[in-house]
């Protein structure tokens, strides 16, 4: 009101953030026709790429801490499977190709005596340390996964 009073002209152009208005930018002018109507569409255009870039900008913090999040959940759960005395395998079972390892501890490597890089590339390492007469079976059970309802 101050600056209208003054022989401004006023326009401000709100900015958002997830719809919520954070703020405005302000523009005065002496001259009217500065903020008439063949302007507007530029100023609002204005308005919707700086919300556009503050949404992006909420948008890559929120990823980067939900990435930071899984690398230290990830690094406990390496932690503690290496501490664990015991093998600990995470095992895919598509419906093509063979089971494939996402993840073996360091114990589990240990106790077969398996190169962890190898068993982790795809090398069916666990069907060569199977006895040969239980092979069929384990053949059977791989089978049965792939087939299977899920």
């Amino acid at each position: 009101a101050a600056a209208r009073a003054a022989g401004w002209h006023v326009v401000a152009i709100p900015f958002t953030q997830h719809g919520e208005v954070l703020g405005t930018l302000t523009l005065y002018s002496r001259d009217p026709a500065d903020v008439d109507a063949r302007t507007w569409p530029t100023l609002e255009e204005m308005g919707l790429d700086m919300s556009f870039a503050l949404d992006n900008q909420a948008r890559e913090q929120a990823r980067a801490a939900a990435v930071a999040a899984l690398r230290a959940s990830e690094q406990r759960y390496q932690a503690l499977t290496a501490e664990v005395p015991v093998g600990l395998y995470q095992l895919s079972v598509g419906r093509e190709g063979p089971p494939r390892f996402e993840y073996v501890s360091p114990p589990f490597c240990a106790m077969f005596d398996y190169d962890r890089e190898a068993i982790l590339a795809g090398v069916d390492l666990p069907l060569a340390r199977v006895l040969a007469e239980d092979r069929g079976e384990v053949e059977r059970v791989r089978e049965a996964y792939r087939t299977g309802p899920g």
